[in-house]
């Protein structure tokens, strides 16, 4: 193998070794005030039965060693059962108040699985050459932040990590939830951050100022529905994170 081709390929498997996220936040909010926060199951990956429960349990193992209190996970799934919402049931403005009651937290963590798989991917440059097979563990997740007192969606953010290796994507997972989690953390201690923020200075209770701008007939439903809405209508796009959403119909909107 030639330089340049060793150089390509280095290049390939670092970057195969990654992951990256994304985020929204409601600037005029005071995030120190979720002191105890409930994580709940995931949504599965449609393939991946109980992968929604592991990706939940690495969150809460790394939330608790970040010094916030966390509710146990028997809790949780108790109160899932008894509201009869099942492991994943729908959080919403409707339910999170009485949920965030009787479990004693501020907030609500949820979200779901987009991506949990291992592809195999040939990365041999030169020609002519024999294959140079790798494997690569992939996990995408979509979280968001629900204010048990007003149901609203105050964070959302979506995380991918990769690793090379067969069946690990587990530990892409952790990858992407550390990730995401660097973000999470600056909330409690900056009052607020943002890597992409929506702001609106007639709407700042909401991820989508532009949209309730322009199409006020919005304005009387929440975010979380709008956003199940355009999921229900939007059948092409089911598998696409709330920040996907968000951005969409934000970018849509202001056209």
């Amino acid at each position: 193998m030639n330089k340049s081709a060793v150089i390509i390929s280095l290049t390939t498997f670092l970057l195969l070794q990654c992951s990256n996220s994304e985020v929204f936040v409601l600037n005029d909010i005071d995030y120190s005030k979720y002191n105890c926060i409930a994580v709940f199951p995931l949504a599965d990956y449609p393939s991946k039965p109980g992968s929604g429960l592991q990706v939940a349990d690495i969150l809460s193992m790394q939330l608790i060693n970040s010094n916030y209190n966390i509710i146990d996970r028997s809790q949780t799934m108790l109160i899932l059962q008894e509201q009869k919402l099942g492991m994943t049931g729908i959080i919403d403005e409707q339910t999170s108040p009485s949920l965030g009651k009787l479990l004693g937290v501020q907030a609500i963590l949820t979200g779901s699985i987009n991506e949990y798989q291992c592809t195999t991917t040939n990365i041999q440059v030169v020609q002519g050459a024999d294959p140079a097979y790798i494997s690569i563990s992939t996990a995408g997740l979509s979280l968001k932040l629900i204010d048990c007192e007003t149901g609203q969606i105050v964070w959302a953010g979506s995380a991918r990590g990769s690793l090379l290796g067969e069946n690990i994507e587990i530990s892409a997972a952790q990858e992407a939830v550390k990730n995401i989690l660097k973000k999470f953390k600056s909330l409690k201690m900056n009052k607020g951050f943002s890597i992409q923020t929506v702001t609106s200075t007639t709407n700042t209770e909401t991820l989508f100022p532009n949209l309730r701008k322009n199409y006020p007939q919005y304005n009387k439903y929440s975010d979380e529905q709008i956003i199940e809405a355009f999921r229900n209508n939007n059948p092409q796009y089911i598998d696409k994170t709330d920040v996907w959403i968000i951005k969409y119909l934000e970018n849509k909107s202001n056209k």
